[in-house]
């Protein structure tokens, strides 16, 4: 197995990087201020970019769908889930609905040429 693509470094460099002091009383003995530490924090990004495209989509209840698992990449090319026991891609078919995006917690489906919908992972 090929090791996973690493993003380029013009990818990382877009990515913020945050920073914030810390205080951290063990580190001087008593009686003396607590020194201040940097602490690398995780780089902060959009809260699940990739689903903004599908905010107005309603949530389907009818239990027709059940997704059981979620691929999630940051190329579209690259992401999948299993729905009702079968691999499926952005583009899919399945039933009387179209798979139109894969985000990290759901899927999102049109009905026929209808609505849109969203299928949360692990709930009916």
């Amino acid at each position: 197995m090929a090791p996973a693509a690493m993003p380029s470094e013009t990818a990382l460099a877009d990515i913020p990087k945050t920073t914030k002091t810390v205080l951290d009383p063990a580190s001087e003995p008593s009686g003396n201020p607590p020194a201040a530490q940097p602490q690398i924090t995780r780089p902060t990004t959009p809260s699940k970019p990739e689903e903004a495209a599908f905010a107005g989509a309603e949530r389907l209840t009818d239990g027709s769908l059940k997704v059981q698992a979620i691929v999630f990449a940051p190329a579209a090319e690259e992401r999948m889930a299993v729905v009702n026991n079968t691999i499926v891609r952005e583009g899919s078919a399945i039933q009387n609905y179209t798979i139109v995006g894969i985000g990290e917690e759901n899927i999102f489906v049109r009905e026929g040429q209808g609505r849109l919908l969203k299928v949360p992972f692990g709930k009916p």
